[in-house]
């Protein structure tokens, strides 16, 4: 399972219901308009007024299965945020299976087992599922027992459930396979090299991960990394595309972390697909093709006028996916799929904005972004990708929106503090219907480029917070924006009004459970302590990546039951004198004790909103 947002349950199930698919959850309404207490709240019209919306689904209470879990690392996070929820992995190796267990055990979970056995039998103590995962279950199960894996994910689906199945597709997958062949005889000890590797597989076909575990594939990893150093160091400049690919694979592999060089290479199965042939072989094992969960990825976007020149060709369904993925030399696909007897649902658009959490790390070129109309401001987001708008609306929207990252917001939140913005700016005036359906329009755009983050709910992160106050619901903004959604202004060539906006609340600041004399208690959950205690990767509630500086990778450590900010400075202060962090000033190490301590006392502080906005403390 991707150890990402893309993987979570809430992105997965709003992708295919964006692409006529289920939910894969149980709905909270009837499908008809926001829920009840949307339109109770004053943040949209009455459910009945309401046109057909998305019929959001239920928040907690998941049924998660994952086929081919391994030690369930993923599996065990979504669990411990959703404790009224019911989690389930299999896997064939009886190692990976205790460690689940042990894992579970210590963090205190009961929502969560793991069964061993093999992957494709059927068995009916598992129960039913609203997610299926099985991220390389197909491709390292035997050719002749692929079928019976598929039937049985098909058999554990509930009605609205979806199908999460991950494999690697031609060409990119034979090509990346080329350079494990290369890089094997410097990975000793793990799969990727040893020719007799066929006869460790189980009886399911599953190979086992001889360098599944952190502590035995550092070793490997390091040697496999000298080679392929050394070998993208003997590739000259050349305009044939097959030194270039090969450079570019190289380059993927260098900078890609442990646990990606073991599943991606030294341990990844040899099986390669077509995703033409993965999906008929899930047809006739009673599963429907949805679409591609990675849609607005940068492995999965593909721009509109690429798609409508092959449609154009005569290419469409399946036959336009085949070509994309021989076009852009994709490696692997990760694929939603459905019960066959469930009919496509119509594809919402824009116009359910006001259904949905909005969430951006776009970050602004300028610290002080000019709101004024006409004046381009430029963007960016972490793929690398670049946007840019005159708008002044839209401007303000992505300043607020990155004001309060990685918390989402409602549209009219987004939209009432964005007016706030640029009344303070010394705007004036009252947004349109036709701007207000503009912005959402803008908006939903960045979300199919995957700049934007749209959820179905909100993620479970205590004491959000917002930058300028709570909107307030009174002078009919919110109610507007339900059915202005329709059509609007092109993509950030317009200028728009702005408008006063009626400010609730201000905001509140967060503070952490007391300690046992009264002092806030700054200790990391017990998930988190457990990642950062075996050394994995420390996430957030939606499996994201928390971004760890020095000082805060130093601090983890000492966010035990109990830690107040006291006794944190003075952790920072002792490794500071040990010279585990550096305090610079104008690059310059700070040693006076008298200006060390407030300079670690508000890093601290800093670390700890930090942290806290990112979901990790008890």
């Amino acid at each position: 399972m991707t150890r990402d947002f893309a993987g979570h349950p809430a992105r997965l199930s709003l992708t295919s219901r964006l692409h006529g698919g289920p939910w894969g959850a149980s709905a909270a309404a009837s499908g008809l308009g926001p829920p009840a207490a949307a339109a109770a709240s004053g943040l949209g019209p009455p459910a009945a007024a309401a046109p057909a919306g998305l019929g959001l689904p239920t928040a907690t209470g998941k049924r998660v299965l994952e086929i081919g879990c391994r030690g369930g690392g993923a599996l065990i996070a979504l669990a411990f945020h959703d404790p009224e929820g019911t989690y389930r992995g299999l896997y064939q190796d009886a190692a990976s299976v205790a460690a689940g267990e042990a894992a579970a055990a210590e963090i205190g979970l009961h929502n969560v087992l793991f069964k061993q056995g093999a992957l494709e039998e059927q068995t009916g103590d598992l129960g039913v599922f609203e997610f299926v995962i099985a991220g390389d279950a197909l491709a390292r199960t035997e050719e002749g027992a692929r079928w019976q894996l598929l039937e049985r994910c098909r058999a554990s689906l509930s009605e609205t459930g979806i199908l999460v199945l991950g494999y690697p597709v031609i060409p990119g997958a034979a090509h990346r396979g080329l350079v494990r062949a290369l890089l094997a005889q410097h990975a000793s000890g793990t799969a990727g090299g040893d020719s007799g590797a066929a006869s460790d597989r189980g009886a399911s076909g599953l190979r086992p991960p001889a360098a599944a575990t952190a502590s035995g594939s550092s070793a490997p990893a390091a040697a496999a990394r000298a080679s392929a150093e050394a070998l993208r160091g003997m590739l000259g400049p050349s305009n044939h595309p097959y030194p270039q690919l090969l450079a570019m694979e190289l380059t993927r592999f260098l900078e890609a972390s442990d646990e990606v060089v073991v599943s991606d290479y030294l341990d990844a199965p040899e099986a390669v697909f077509a995703h033409r042939d993965v999906v008929k072989m899930a047809a006739e094992a009673g599963l429907r093709f949805v679409c591609d969960a990675m849609w607005n990825r940068p492995e999965g976007y593909v721009a509109p006028e690429i798609v409508e020149e092959l449609a154009g060709r005569g290419l469409a369904g399946v036959d336009l996916d085949q070509a994309l993925d021989v076009l852009r030399c994709r490696a692997e696909r990760t694929s939603i799929f459905c019960r066959a007897d469930v009919s496509p649902r119509e594809r919402p658009g824009p116009q359910i904005l006001d259904e949905l959490w909005i969430a951006s790390a776009l970050v602004p070129a300028s610290e002080a972004v000019n709101l004024a109309p006409g004046v381009e401001e430029p963007f960016s987001g972490e793929p690398g990708q670049r946007i840019a708008s005159a708008d002044p609306l839209l401007k303000a929207a992505l300043v607020e929106l990155h004001a309060c990252s990685p918390r989402p917001l409602r549209f009219a939140e987004v939209v009432s503090a964005a007016v706030v913005r640029l009344h303070e700016s010394g705007a004036e005036g009252e947004p349109s219907d036709a701007e207000l359906a503009g912005v959402a329009r803008d908006l939903w755009e960045l979300h199919r480029r995957g700049l934007i983050d749209l959820l179905p709910e909100e993620p479970p992160i205590e004491g959000r917070t917002r930058s300028v106050g709570t909107p307030a619901p009174a002078g009919g903004l919110a109610r507007r924006t339900k059915k202005a959604r329709g059509g609007g202004s092109r993509w950030g060539t317009e200028s728009r009004r702005s408008a006063p906006y009626e400010v609730g609340a201000p905001p509140q600041e967060e503070t952490a459970p007391p300690t046992s004399d009264g002092r806030p208690d700054h200790s990391l959950n017990a998930m988190a302590r457990y990642q950062v205690r075996t050394g994995a990767e420390l996430t957030s509630p939606l499996l994201g990546k928390v971004p760890l500086d020095k000082l805060m990778t130093a601090l983890l450590p000492h966010m035990v039951p109990g830690a107040d900010e006291d006794a944190l400075v003075r952790a920072m202060l002792v490794e500071a004198s040990k010279g585990g962090v550096s305090i610079e000033i104008g690059g310059a190490r700070l040693t006076d004790p008298e200006l060390l301590e407030p300079m670690v006392r508000g890093l601290v502080r800093r670390a700890i909103r930090t942290l806290s906005l990112y979901g990790v403390l008890g």
